[in-house]
């Protein structure tokens, strides 16, 4: 039996070992299973958004039952946090896309619809703030904590980041959202996405609330940048998006240590670890 009340079989025992590894393999599955549903360049990315969620509570209840699902549903709620951290999640976003606006002028494809862009602002947050849950609820309030313990911070922040980058990669397909977007930003983006949402996460002290909010944001703030040609802004955005990963990992302590290294009672990364036998 182990800690977490679950009975202790071979094959729980073995998930919970490699929960990442696991959780990584039904990423794969399950991106290749819309890619080859072929859904559509307006219904995939809605299908993709449930790729990590549904990965996570199969591994969880998996490894650990209604204790490991349970985690998660923690996770995505936990709201008590310092509001440095809200102001984070929200901040960074903001200033990621006025980067991105300024870069525009820089390279004279200025965004000139931002009147109107900001106009949008409030619907736009709310159609991606459902998605960014959604998602979150796999990326940082599963993955993060499934990473081995003795791993850098930076290294589990960059790892779940490339786990991040498989479904995207879909969008990439003949007809997907991306069709026509230069791939080299898209590691870039969503690797620096990964430390920045994992650097909330932990901060907050596993809020994947916090995490999600950064992610909606992120998304969600597009309109600041209308006008400049898509191309270019999706170059711009992989640009700015790592100096400003880059700042947080020189800035942050945190980032640079073992996780190991954390007091357990303030680690958000000991839960799974702790609920192993």
């Amino acid at each position: 039996m182990s800690t977490s009340g679950v009975r202790d079989t071979g094959w729980r025992s073995a998930v919970r070992r490699y929960r990442l590894a696991a959780f990584a393999l039904l990423v794969v599955l399950f991106t290749l299973a819309v890619a080859a549903a072929n859904l559509g360049r307006d219904t995939a990315p809605y299908a993709l958004v449930f790729v990590p969620a549904i990965s996570a509570l199969i591994v969880a209840a998996a490894g650990d039952g209604m204790h490991g699902v349970g985690l998660l549903f923690r996770r995505i709620t936990k709201w008590r946090v310092a509001p440095r951290w809200y102001a984070a999640a929200l901040g960074i976003p903001l200033l990621m896309w006025l980067g991105i606006a300024v870069g525009g002028y820089i390279v004279g494809d200025p965004p000139d619809e931002i009147a109107g862009g900001l106009t949008q602002l409030p619907l736009v947050f709310l159609v991606v703030l459902i998605p960014a849950f959604i998602e979150e609820f796999g990326w940082r309030g599963f993955a993060v904590p499934a990473a081995p313990r003795s791993w850098p911070l930076l290294v589990t922040a960059l790892v779940v980041g490339a786990l991040f980058i498989i479904p995207h990669l879909a969008l990439y397909l003949p007809g997907g959202l991306y069709d026509n977007l230069p791939l080299w930003p898209l590691p870039l983006i969503l690797l620096s996405y990964g430390v920045l949402f994992t650097w909330a996460f932990v901060g907050s002290g596993g809020s994947a609330l916090i995490a999600a909010l950064m992610h909606a944001a992120s998304n969600g703030l597009t309109p600041l940048s209308r006008g400049i040609d898509p191309v270019m802004e999706w170059q711009l955005h992989g640009i700015v998006v790592t100096i400003i990963a880059v700042a947080v990992v020189v800035a942050s302590r945190r980032m640079r240590s073992r996780v190991m290294d954390e007091p357990e009672g303030d680690s958000p990364l000991v839960s799974y670890q702790g609920a192993a036998a």
